[in-house]
């Protein structure tokens, strides 16, 4: 019995260190291009033309990926937007922001509020794009426009970056 045992004993210990360990500690690429070259915490970024700023962004924390040239913006992203005169003409809130390093455009997810401070008009909606070259934003996903006159609900939306002068692709709903 006791060579039994013994013989069983062996056996696993046979098995065991034949186990596959190696993969454990193996860095894939995929994982190499999700690792961010840097991350910054209550950061401020200045998107200028000529010498006037346009865009000044803070976040509570920035990863910035090289490689896919792209910067995350997460946890308390708050956009203000300028005119040419260096007037601020709205701002925009979001749980998450992704600029294109190359083009500046940016994408902005869940919980999108923007406000125009020239006319007093919100929007929100669960997605928004911004494009640099135009200074236009626009989505494909639901959105609700509050100003002083009315509210209206709709799918899709482009407009200018103060929202003055917006068109909803699909309007879902107008109250006044």
């Amino acid at each position: 019995m006791m060579k039994l045992i013994k013989l069983y004993l062996a056996f696993l210990l046979l098995i065991y260190g034949c186990v596959d360990n190696t993969n454990k500690n193996i860095t894939t690429e995929q994982d190499y291009n999700d690792t961010p070259d840097q991350i910054c915490y209550n950061m401020e970024f200045v998107f200028f033309d000529s010498s006037t700023s346009k865009t000044i962004i803070n976040s509570k924390r920035a990863r910035v990926y090289n490689k896919k040239n792209e910067t995350i913006l997460d946890s308390g992203v708050f956009v203000r937007f300028y005119n040419d005169i260096g007037e601020q003409t709205g701002t925009l809130k979001a749980d998450l922001i992704i600029i294109d390093d190359i083009t500046k455009d940016m994408l902005a997810n869940s919980n999108v509020l923007v406000i125009s401070d020239t006319n007093n008009t919100k929007l929100e909606t669960s997605e928004l794009k911004w494009r640099q070259n135009d200074r236009k934003i626009y989505t494909d996903a639901k959105v609700k426009i509050t100003s002083p006159n009315e509210i209206i609900e709709g799918i899709g939306l482009i407009s200018e970056e103060d929202l003055s002068n917006y068109k909803i692709y699909k309007v879902t709903g107008i109250r006044q």
